[in-house]
Protein backbone atom coordinates (compact mmCIF):
# COMPACT_ATOMS: atom_id res chain seq x y z
CA UNK A 1 0.00 0.00 0.00
CA UNK A 2 1.28 3.13 -0.79
CA UNK A 3 0.61 6.38 1.43
CA UNK A 4 0.71 9.81 -0.40
CA UNK A 5 -0.10 13.19 1.10
CA UNK A 6 -1.99 15.15 -0.74
CA UNK A 7 -2.22 19.23 -0.89
CA UNK A 8 -4.26 21.00 -3.32
CA UNK A 9 -7.96 19.60 -3.09
CA UNK A 10 -8.83 17.22 -5.31
CA UNK A 11 -8.18 13.40 -5.91
CA UNK A 12 -5.14 13.59 -5.69
CA UNK A 13 -3.71 14.02 -9.36
CA UNK A 14 -0.56 16.20 -9.90
CA UNK A 15 2.95 16.11 -9.29
CA UNK A 16 4.56 13.57 -6.64
CA UNK A 17 7.45 14.11 -4.93
CA UNK A 18 9.47 10.95 -3.38
CA UNK A 19 11.08 13.32 -0.41
CA UNK A 20 10.41 15.15 3.15
CA UNK A 21 10.97 13.86 6.32
CA UNK A 22 13.92 14.69 9.20
CA UNK A 23 17.73 14.59 8.12
CA UNK A 24 19.16 13.61 11.23
CA UNK A 25 17.65 12.78 14.88
CA UNK A 26 14.54 10.85 14.69
CA UNK A 27 14.13 7.70 12.72
CA UNK A 28 12.73 8.40 9.23
CA UNK A 29 10.16 5.85 9.64
CA UNK A 30 8.40 6.91 13.23
CA UNK A 31 8.45 10.72 11.70
CA UNK A 32 6.64 9.72 8.41
CA UNK A 33 4.33 8.12 10.32
CA UNK A 34 3.06 10.89 12.76
CA UNK A 35 2.85 12.78 9.20
CA UNK A 36 0.19 10.36 7.94
CA UNK A 37 -1.37 9.92 11.39
CA UNK A 38 -1.65 13.89 11.42
CA UNK A 39 -2.54 14.41 7.63
CA UNK A 40 -5.43 11.50 8.45
CA UNK A 41 -6.89 14.06 11.20
CA UNK A 42 -9.52 16.10 9.28
CA UNK A 43 -7.91 19.82 9.15
CA UNK A 44 -9.89 21.83 12.27
CA UNK A 45 -9.38 18.60 14.77
CA UNK A 46 -5.36 18.78 14.40
CA UNK A 47 -3.66 19.61 17.41
CA UNK A 48 -0.44 21.86 17.40
CA UNK A 49 1.80 19.72 17.10
CA UNK A 50 0.16 17.65 14.48
CA UNK A 51 0.50 21.26 12.69
CA UNK A 52 3.55 21.70 13.60
CA UNK A 53 4.69 17.87 12.07
CA UNK A 54 2.88 18.24 8.87
CA UNK A 55 4.44 22.25 8.30
CA UNK A 56 7.85 20.50 9.13
CA UNK A 57 7.27 17.36 6.97
CA UNK A 58 6.62 19.95 3.99
CA UNK A 59 9.24 22.45 4.75
CA UNK A 60 11.46 19.33 4.00
CA UNK A 61 10.10 18.48 0.44
CA UNK A 62 13.17 19.63 -2.08
CA UNK A 63 10.65 21.44 -4.20
CA UNK A 64 8.17 23.21 -1.50
CA UNK A 65 11.69 24.43 0.63
CA UNK A 66 11.75 27.65 -0.99
CA UNK A 67 8.23 28.73 0.10
CA UNK A 68 7.39 30.64 2.91
CA UNK A 69 5.98 29.95 6.07
CA UNK A 70 2.74 31.16 5.58
CA UNK A 71 2.33 29.10 2.33
CA UNK A 72 3.40 26.02 3.79
CA UNK A 73 0.94 26.75 6.31
CA UNK A 74 -1.90 27.32 3.93
CA UNK A 75 -0.54 23.89 2.56
CA UNK A 76 -0.68 22.27 5.92
CA UNK A 77 -4.87 23.39 6.07
CA UNK A 78 -4.98 21.64 2.88
CA UNK A 79 -3.38 18.56 3.40
CA UNK A 80 -4.89 15.27 3.51
CA UNK A 81 -4.05 11.51 2.90
CA UNK A 82 -4.53 9.16 0.49
CA UNK A 83 -4.10 5.79 0.18
CA UNK A 84 -3.56 3.74 -2.40
CA UNK A 85 -4.09 -0.15 -2.92
CA UNK A 86 -1.75 -2.35 -5.41
CA UNK A 87 -2.05 -1.24 -8.87
CA UNK A 88 -4.34 1.62 -8.02
CA UNK A 89 -3.79 4.61 -10.23
CA UNK A 90 -3.45 7.84 -8.63
CA UNK A 91 -3.42 9.91 -11.58
CA UNK A 92 -3.37 9.06 -15.68
CA UNK A 93 -1.66 10.50 -18.43
CA UNK A 94 -3.29 13.58 -19.64
CA UNK A 95 -4.99 14.51 -16.47
CA UNK A 96 -5.10 18.03 -15.26
CA UNK A 97 -2.88 18.50 -12.15
CA UNK A 98 -5.30 19.55 -9.49
CA UNK A 99 -2.67 18.74 -6.16
CA UNK A 100 0.70 18.40 -5.38
CA UNK A 101 1.91 15.02 -4.27
CA UNK A 102 4.20 13.79 -1.96
CA UNK A 103 4.90 9.53 -1.64
CA UNK A 104 5.10 9.18 2.88
CA UNK A 105 5.22 5.49 2.16
CA UNK A 106 5.37 2.39 -0.12
CA UNK A 107 6.19 2.24 -3.89
CA UNK A 108 5.26 3.38 -7.05
CA UNK A 109 5.89 3.24 -11.10
CA UNK A 110 5.34 5.83 -13.13
CA UNK A 111 4.64 4.50 -17.09
CA UNK A 112 4.34 6.33 -20.06
CA UNK A 113 1.56 5.64 -22.40
CA UNK A 114 3.27 4.70 -26.24
CA UNK A 115 1.41 4.10 -29.60
CA UNK A 116 1.83 0.51 -31.25
CA UNK A 117 2.41 -0.38 -34.97
CA UNK A 118 -1.89 -0.09 -35.14
CA UNK A 119 -1.65 3.29 -33.19
CA UNK A 120 -3.22 1.84 -30.11
CA UNK A 121 -2.25 3.24 -26.82
CA UNK A 122 -0.42 0.82 -24.74
CA UNK A 123 1.83 0.98 -21.74
CA UNK A 124 5.33 1.12 -22.05
CA UNK A 125 8.27 0.08 -19.43
CA UNK A 126 8.34 2.30 -16.31
CA UNK A 127 10.44 5.11 -17.25
CA UNK A 128 10.78 6.15 -13.18
CA UNK A 129 10.51 3.59 -10.39
CA UNK A 130 9.69 5.58 -7.22
CA UNK A 131 11.16 3.53 -4.03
Amino acid sequence: MAKVASAGGGAGRGDVEVDGGPSTGEKKDGFMSRVVDAARVPVERRSPEQISCLASFLSSVAKLRQFQPSTIMELVREMATLELKRAEMLFEQGDLADAYDVLVMGKCALYIREEDEEGLGVWGKPCIRLV
